[in-house]
């Protein structure tokens, strides 16, 4: 007699994303999308817009030379604090997550404005010049905005959820704790900010246009 045999067939495991790295994916498509739009936006300007950010760019340029490493520190620092400090307070609202996608967003298209107006007046000179001043601060400081609507997202939804007395869905996360998370993440954009300070002040001389 021939034996049966059972051949018993295991399910593929299905790949979970942590929510961590699904809100960090998200974050990141928005800052993206943003620098695509700046671009875009920045290419469609007319010769009234153009003529603006020339002039803006010039004098941003030359009040930067005749200040020192400090004040370019405080200059660069100040409003990408700013910016910390909006999600730090949309993370204490019930309903600052919706408002927290505004964040990346809005300074990618930040970022792509600059990068694109640069090109257009300076040409490449203006690209290199961008990369070695301003892209490592900026790229710093995209990473810790990122990180700091992670951190706020997920203290916004805990507050939703006690707000709607679902306290048992609620993560133990204090607000000393939270703080103390946003304490640290400033620290990054102090460093990169001093970066751009330092590396305006190194290599401002290898551009015909400073």
């Amino acid at each position: 007699m021939l034996k049966k045999s059972v051949v018993i067939r295991a399910r593929k495991p299905v790949m979970k994303i942590d929510g961590t790295v699904y809100k960090n994916i998200v974050f990141v498509s928005f800052l993206v999308c943003g620098i695509i739009f700046g671009v875009m936006l920045s290419q469609k300007g007319n010769s009234d817009w153009n003529n603006f950010f020339c002039v803006l760019i010039s004098n941003c340029l030359k009040e930067r030379i005749d200040s020192s490493i400090f004040t370019n520190f405080i200059k660069t620092f100040i409003p990408i604090f700013l910016i910390l400090l909006y999600d730090y307070t949309l993370g204490l609202c019930g309903i600052g997550e919706v408002f927290l996608y505004f964040t990346p967003i809005s300074f990618g298209v930040y970022v792509g404005i600059c990068i694109s107006q640069y090109y257009d007046v300076f040409s490449l000179e203006g690209l290199v010049y961008w990369a070695i001043v301003n892209v490592p601060c900026y790229a710093i400081a995209a990473a810790t905005l990122i990180k700091c609507c992670c951190c706020s997202m997920g203290m916004s939804s805990n507050i939703f959820k006690i707000l709607l007395k679902n306290k048992h869905e609620a993560n133990d996360i204090s607000l000393k704790e939270y703080t103390i998370k946003y304490l640290i993440m400033v620290l990054p954009i102090a460093l990169g900010s001093l970066l751009s300070a330092v590396c305006f002040k190194l290599f401002a001389n290898l551009f015909s246009f400073i």
